[in-house]
């Protein structure tokens, strides 16, 4: 179980683009609370 980290939801194409794809596995998405 991998710990997820809160991000402000204005952050999110940031997220797409830049993050998610610098991952060192694969992303399961992102959820939205």
């Amino acid at each position: 179980v991998r710990r997820k980290l809160f991000w402000m939801l204005s952050a999110v194409g940031k997220l797409l683009v830049e993050f998610i794809p610098k991952l060192s596995h694969d992303a399961d998405g992102l959820i939205f609370q």
